[in-house]
């Protein structure tokens, strides 16, 4: 190997130290921030309480950080310099928007529960839909940063609109559902969480491939995106009952989440309904 190639071979490593360093800088911004707005001490649930609820919503949230910053990476570069400031940039964005996530959770999505005094109690449940809801929006935007020919109104436009796409799959979920799924959520079951949280996620992978791609125009694209959000929202929420029916042949998802609380059988569930989420969004 020549000096050059060696020099080649390792620009993208020392790259991508950067790009990494730079990453957990919104990370523990973020983190400061959060403590900040948090009327309790996020360190000491984490480290001496084991508070699961905190770190469930916390994981959700650095993840979702990564996911969405790393839409400006993909595409061809511009340039290590170009490359960093729109980093940095998109970084910014997302940030933002995870926090305005964050108070679209608790005003909209699981209205009727106090998410910082749930999660200080330990609600398990609330911290499985507040990092579904996280990671669901990481892939929103990161659908938003991809391509080219767009602007910072698409990250915008299609934040608001994912946000909204949400709220509309959690309540018709709630809808279909037997029981009520807020009030499960609120007496802490976990399993209830856990299938909010993992469909909120799901859909948020089918939005972020109907986003992803250069910017055609705002009407082809929003006609995309409606189509697509329309289309996860029946083909997951069909999907989880032949799932129930093939993958749980003695039982129901209703007995599982209601009476039983399985977190198991709901993590085989989500977990499936998540790989629907990929392969729908592979060939939309």
């Amino acid at each position: 190997m020549t000096l050059d190639e060696l020099i080649e071979s390792i620009n993208p490593l020392w790259q991508s130290v950067v790009f990494v360093i730079v990453a957990l800088c919104f990370m523990y911004l973020l983190k400061l921030w959060r403590d900040w707005r948090t009327p309790f001490d996020n360190d000491h649930e984490l480290a001496e309480e084991r508070n699961l609820a905190v770190g469930l919503r916390r994981a959700g949230l650095y993840v979702a950080v990564a996911i969405g910053m790393i839409g400006a990476l993909t595409g061809p570069s511009l340039g290590f310099a170009s490359d960093l400031i729109e980093f940095v940039i998109d970084g910014v964005l997302v940030v933002v928007m995870l926090n305005l996530a964050r108070y679209i959770n608790d005003v909209l999505v699981v209205r009727q529960v106090g998410h910082d005094a749930a999660v200080e109690q330990g609600n398990v449940a609330v911290g499985f839909v507040e990092a579904g809801s996280y990671l669901a929006t990481g892939f929103i935007l990161y659908g938003s940063f991809t391509g080219e020919g767009g602007n910072l109104w698409n990250p915008i436009v299609f934040f608001v609109l994912g946000q909204a796409v949400l709220l509309i799959i959690y309540e018709v979920y709630q809808l279909i559902t037997s029981f009520h799924i807020t009030e499960e959520i609120e007496k802490g079951n976990a399993a209830a969480g856990l299938a909010v949280g993992g469909i909120l996620t799901a859909q948020g992978i089918i939005l972020s491939a109907s986003i992803a791609g250069p910017f055609v125009s705002w009407t082809a694209d929003l006609v995309a995106f409606a189509i697509s959000a329309l289309t996860g929202i029946i083909l997951l929420l069909a999907s989880r009952k032949v799932i129930d029916w093939l993958f749980l042949p003695h039982t129901t998802l209703q007995i599982e989440i209601e009476r039983d609380q399985n977190v198991a059988a709901l993590a085989l569930t989500e977990g499936m309904i998540i790989a629907v989420a990929l392969i729908i969004s592979a060939v939309i």
